[in-house]
């Protein structure tokens, strides 16, 4: 990796987090309602499965509006990201009887994506090492904001194949 391109990676970063910080909690929210929106049209969209999801931090839209814990939506199950594995390597578990669950769909954070589904994660590869081995269908959420035209990409950084924002559903793959 060289310095320029871990550079470029770390001034994107960077642009987002500055984003998510001036976004007021009010447009936060709205936002999110208007994400969440967009979510539940793939769920009709998409054929019913199981879906990997994550708990949001401040700086991810809250893809959760309009779903409760436990809940299913048009046939689609979902389990969170277990992240107790001392390897850093994610799985996904039913609370029911801890097993672990293989999802069908992924919902995927980032801190940018491209309309061709280029990812730029937090820079500790979890998502990307998951993703290489995935076989369902791997989809990223973000703000409209985090749309870039393109990425600085690495031979490991993996796509999705949907994006969700607050405007709009885009499959890429």
């Amino acid at each position: 990796m060289t310095s320029e391109l871990l550079h470029m990676k770390a001034m994107i970063r960077d642009e987002v987090k500055a984003f998510y910080k001036a976004l007021s909690k009010e447009a936060y929210r709205e936002r999110c309602e208007q994400v969440s929106k967009q979510f539940l049209k793939v769920l009709v969209h998409w054929s019913p499965g199981v879906w990997g999801v994550f708990n949001p931090f401040k700086d991810e839209p809250d893809w959760r509006v309009y779903l409760q814990d436990g809940d299913e939506k048009f046939g689609h199950s979902f389990f969170y990201c277990d992240w107790t594995e001392s390897d850093g390597s994610m799985r996904f578990i039913n609370d029911e009887d801890n097993s672990e669950v293989v999802p069908d769909y992924l919902l995927v954070p980032g801190s940018a994506f491209s309309k061709i589904g280029e990812r730029l994660g937090r820079g500790g590869g979890y998502y990307d090492r998951y993703l290489e081995n995935f076989q369902g269908k791997a989809c990223g959420i973000c703000f409209t904001d985090q749309l870039r035209d393109n990425l600085p990409k690495e031979n490991h950084d993996m796509p999705v194949h949907a994006l969700i924002t607050e405007k709009q559903f885009i499959e890429v793959i």
